[in-house]
């Protein structure tokens, strides 16, 4: 189901020139925005706006995967507010960062409430990135001194 909210998130970035593919199965809408790969989530509570920002691993194969994720997650919770947002492990080849926006008022979304919400998705995400890295070297040099 498809709310107000996303409708003019949509709206929004269809007029700021974003190419937004609708994925129906998993009801979702995809974009790019400042070379993040993004979604909206279509089954959220009416008022919602949920944006992901997926983290695809580059040995999908890896056993360490996990290891690496949880390590990550445990580092980047420390440094941001998780109030609305979280960390999710996928399966073995994908994470993401979900951050959650809820919107009581009943007048429109307003674009720059929407680009807000996309720049501290992002933020977060970036972060997540930077914990991704940390948790693969931290691996790397236990593996190393064993």
């Amino acid at each position: 189901m498809k709310h107000k909210i996303v409708e003019q998130a949509v709206r929004w970035l269809e007029k700021m020139g974003i190419e937004v593919e609708h994925n129906e199965e998993l009801q979702e809408f995809e974009f790019e925005y400042k070379g993040a790969f993004m979604i909206i989530h279509t089954d959220t509570p009416e008022g919602v706006l949920s944006f992901c920002c997926p983290y695809v691993f580059p040995d999908e194969l890896s056993n360490e995967n996990k290891i690496i994720c949880e390590k990550a997650k445990e580092w980047w919770t420390k440094h941001i507010d998780t109030e609305h947002c979280f960390c999710e492990f996928v399966d073995n080849d994908c994470a993401y960062i979900c951050c959650l926006y809820g919107r009581n008022r009943k007048d429109a979304l307003r674009k720059y409430e929407l680009v807000e919400m996309m720049e501290d998705t992002i933020n977060k995400w970036k972060l997540f990135m930077v914990a991704i890295s940390i948790a693969k070297e931290q691996l790397s040099s236990r593996v190393e001194t064993l």
